[in-house]
């Protein structure tokens, strides 16, 4: 309830800013409108939301693309196929997903490596796929361990919520008991408790 009232809200706050930005011919800014209405439709967690929130993705695709913005481009790409999971067909879902994971390596930005994996892993397994979505998780995880090695906890949580963490190893692990796995099981399993505890120590250090 609490994310609906803010998907809404930030809705409502950003209620008519399209069409003077369209007018304004201000490409770039209009892509950024259209970025954040994508993200917050997608905090609705609705299906006609996400339908929304694609087509808000691509078009911020589209022109952070003609502005060769790759950073924001690869961020739009990696909403419009979290939108598409919501809204199917699977195979156009994964087709998005595997070009967000691609342009997240190219780039080598963690946080978006770790969530456009765990998004194609999810897309994969889904489809039959469990060896390839086991490989997905591995880089998700080993791309959440760089973070955990190099960056602060607040900046951390700037980018992937402890849920959000939380979410990428229970999928791998349900991966891995699906592919008949009890040593990766295990040790994916002591992997999320060691995060875990990291994650509570680092936070009573740092006062949260």
């Amino acid at each position: 309830l609490h994310e609906l009232r803010k998907g809404s809200a930030a809705l409502a706050l950003l209620a008519g800013e399209e069409p003077r930005l369209a007018a304004a011919n201000i490409e770039v800014w209009r892509a950024r409108y259209a970025l954040e209405r994508a993200a917050a439709l997608l905090s609705l967690h609705t299906a006609e939301a996400a339908t929304a929130a694609g087509r808000h993705a691509a078009l911020a695709v589209d022109i952070f693309r003609r502005h060769r913005l790759r950073v924001d481009a690869a961020r739009a790409r990696l909403l419009e196929a979290q939108a598409l999971e919501a809204t199917r067909p699977l195979h156009h879902a994964h087709r998005t997903a595997t070009r967000a994971a691609q342009t997240a390596l190219a780039l080598d930005i963690p946080w978006m490596i770790a969530t456009s994996q765990a998004l194609l892993a999810r897309l994969t397994a889904e489809g039959g796929g469990l060896e390839a979505a086991a490989g997905s998780f591995a880089q998700a995880i080993a791309a959440l361990e760089r973070m955990q090695q190099h960056m602060t906890v607040e900046m951390r949580r700037g980018f992937l919520s402890a849920e959000h963490v939380e979410a990428i190893y229970s999928s791998a692990i349900s991966v891995a008991v699906r592919r008949r796995q009890p040593e990766s099981v295990f040790e994916l399993v002591e992997r999320a408790k060691s995060q875990a505890l990291f994650e509570h120590v680092a936070s009573a250090i740092a006062g949260y």
